[in-house]
C-alpha cells in the first residue's frame, strides 16, 4: 500500500477530526489522526492530545512521553505540566 502524501492545507481539517475523536473518547482513531498532523507540523499542542489519547487507553508511558514532547516545544504549557505531575505521582 502506498503512503498517501498529506498536505499543508489538509492540516487544519485533519487537527478538527482528531480533536472531535478524542472528545467522543475514540483514542484509537484520535492516535491515529494526529500522528498524520504531526507528519505536516510538529506541534505542543498536538503531542498534548496524543498524550491525553494515550492516557485514555490506558498506555501511561506513551501518554508521558507525548506530554514531554509537548514540553520541549512549549515548557510553560500548564496543562501537559500538570497531567505528566499527576501520571509520575502514580
Amino acid at each position: 500500500m502506498r503512503k498517501i502524501k498529506i498536505k499543508k492545507e489538509d492540516y487544519d481539517d485533519l487537527l478538527e477530526t482528531g480533536q472531535f475523536y478524542l472528545l467522543n473518547k475514540n483514542y484509537e482513531k484520535a492516535i491515529e489522526i494526529f500522528k498524520k498532523v504531526l507528519e505536516i507540523k510538529k506541534d505542543y499542542l498536538t503531542y498534548y492530545q496524543l498524550g491525553v489519547a494515550y492516557e485514555g487507553l490506558n498506555q501511561i508511558d506513551k501518554a508521558k512521553e507525548m506530554y514531554r514532547k509537548s514540553l520541549e516545544l512549549k515548557p510553560d504549557f500548564k496543562e501537559a505540566n500538570e497531567r505528566l505531575d499527576k501520571l509520575v505521582k502514580e
